[in-house]
């Protein structure tokens, strides 16, 4: 007869205050893995963070059975973060286990380096941090493209003119950002530097599609050599608006150096609920009035804070840029 006991409870690091109790099941399987996914993964996680669980716990699974299968004396292991209570032929042990915040594999550390599945986990992980970020919506319309941000002011010592979230790149290209705004500058010089040489050399302003794929090949390089230019990915999403001879026109690039042409696209920590509200909202026919009162009707229904000229931006294509001063911000509030 198979012996039998409770499965421990679990608690895995600061990540999760979920504690986890199962039924009993044999002790060979207590660990397969149709428990871990009901265990582990059933908690409204992203994929990739079930999968991340789901690798962790191998390793607690390979490491469960090696002790199982040696001593039986009291012991404590120390692996690292998180806690693990366990008994095994009839004492007690205690193993501190890895914590899913602090595991790491081979594949996690190289920014070069595919996993198995073929994936790039750096990068992966650069485009979940965009998640974090302030929201910014951009708006296509046949006169010209709309821009609005979120601006989060931590502090009321801090100054809301200086917290740039949408730059000028050429006086038909405008951009917005969520993400790093360190990084963010440094592809805006970037483009900058590109449209000038352009307009140097050609005598005409450098399309918006050129543009974009100037910033996008300079997030491609990224890598461990001395000859690259970041020894990571940029942890920044941009929405690039402009003007040119072929109209009005909105790209969106993210940390993979991949980008895309849009009618509309909201970024950031808001992003999903604003996409679904933009889906609804948007229409080809829009005015530039309309798509500035839309942009900033859905910032209010995703931002934590009541609408001010000091905590939001906006900024037009149509043709050239412009940003908008507080007292233009204020007009378009008070349509909401």
């Amino acid at each position: 007869m198979a012996y039998r006991e409770p499965l421990p409870r679990c608690q895995f690091g600061k990540s999760t205050s979920t504690h986890i109790e199962a039924p009993s099941l044999s002790l060979e399987g207590r660990f397969e893995m149709e428990e871990l996914e009901l265990a582990f993964v059933c908690f409204g996680a992203s994929e990739l963070v079930k999968r991340r669980r789901l690798e962790e716990v191998r390793v607690q699974r390979w490491l469960w059975k090696r002790r199982m299968s040696g001593t039986e004396e009291e012991e404590e292991i120390t692996v690292g973060g998180g806690g693990y209570n366990g008994c095994g032929g009839g004492m007690w042990k205690r193993w501190i286990l890895p914590s899913i915040c602090f595991f790491r594999t081979e594949y996690d550390r190289g920014v070069n380096t595919f996993s198995p599945e073929g994936r790039l986990f750096q990068v992966e992980y650069a485009i979940e941090a965009i998640k974090l970020g302030s929201t910014a919506i951009g708006l296509k319309t046949k006169e010209g493209v709309v821009l609005a941000v979120e601006k989060r002011i931590t502090s009321p010592l801090l100054e809301p003119s200086s917290v740039e979230k949408i730059m000028e790149v050429d006086e038909h290209i405008g951009c917005a950002m969520s993400g790093l705004i360190a990084d963010a500058r440094t592809l805006v010089e970037h483009a900058r530097v590109e449209t000038q040489n352009h307009r140097f050399s050609y005598g005409e302003p450098m399309t918006v599609e050129s543009t974009t794929q100037a910033l996008c090949d300079l997030a491609l390089r990224f890598g461990e050599g001395d000859e690259e230019s970041m020894s990571r990915p940029f942890g920044v999403s941009l929405l690039i608006a402009g003007h040119d001879e072929n109209g009005p026109s909105l790209y969106y690039t993210d940390p993979s150096g991949t980008f895309w042409q849009c009618n509309a696209k909201a970024i950031g920590s808001g992003s999903e609920g604003a996409d679904s509200s933009l889906q609804e909202q948007f229409n080809k026919d829009l005015t530039l009035k309309e798509a500035e009162t839309i942009a900033l009707s859905i910032l209010k229904q995703v931002m934590e804070e009541k609408v001010t000229p000091n905590n939001v931006d906006i900024a037009k294509v149509a043709p050239t840029y412009h940003l908008y001063t507080p007292s233009e911000v204020e007009a378009v509030i008070t349509r909401l």
